[in-house]
């Protein structure tokens, strides 16, 4: 007996079912929302990063130079007391700040959201400080301290409630200044916002003139 053998020469193709398909594309979804997120949280966490080194360093080139120069305030030229001006965001003193042998008088005052310096250079004998010589700079201009937040404090002893004192201060009754700044970020959407640093300062010299 023969037997006949149908080979047919077709191969089955296999083909996605709907359901297989429907699989896949969720898949894929998932696995792109996935990478979507890892590369916003990237960014964010770079970002983050960004905005802390740069007010950190913002607060150092502001606090740097301010805290130097108080600490080495010393007699005017003039012979005038070493603090002139203390107010919740003024202070106005005389320090050396340069190889010259003259006193300078140094103020720093809050105007806007800036922190601004001004120096100005004794003239003439007997020594005078004219304020239409007064030089001014920008030291930050993203400050952002509230009313309830002055720039400057000051004390008549170790900082403490009982030894803050009150505004018209006595320059002669200060011990010890403090420097309070709030520092804003410059980006878009910033995170942080804002960083703050409080420093105590206390003049070397300002008790050798009572």
């Amino acid at each position: 007996m023969k037997k006949f053998f149908n080979f047919s020469n077709k191969k089955t193709n296999p083909a996605f079912t709907l359901v297989e398909t429907l699989v896949t594309i969720g898949i894929f979804t998932i696995i792109l929302l996935g990478i979507t997120y890892l590369v916003f949280a990237g960014f964010r966490y770079y970002n983050f990063i960004l905005n802390q080194a740069e007010i950190v360093s913002s607060l150092q080139k502001s606090t740097n130079a301010i805290t130097k120069e108080i600490r080495e305030m010393k007699q005017a030229d003039s012979g005038s007391f070493a603090l002139s001006t203390g107010a919740t965001n003024e202070i106005a003193f005389y320090s050396n700040i340069d190889a010259a042998t003259d006193v300078e008088r140094i103020r720093y005052f809050k105007s806007g959201s800036c922190l601004k310096k001004g120096v100005l250079k004794p003239t003439g004998t007997p020594a005078r400080y004219l304020d239409a010589n007064e030089v001014i700079s920008d030291v930050n201009c993203t400050v952002t301290n509230t009313e309830a937040e002055p720039i400057f404090t000051f004390y008549s002893g170790y900082p403490s409630d009982a030894s803050k004192l009150t505004f018209p201060i006595e320059p002669t009754n200060v011990k010890v200044v403090k420097i309070f700044l709030r520092i804003s970020s410059s980006g878009v959407k910033a995170v942080p916002e804002s960083k703050t640093i409080s420093i105590y300062v206390t003049p070397r010299n300002i008790n050798l003139e009572e």
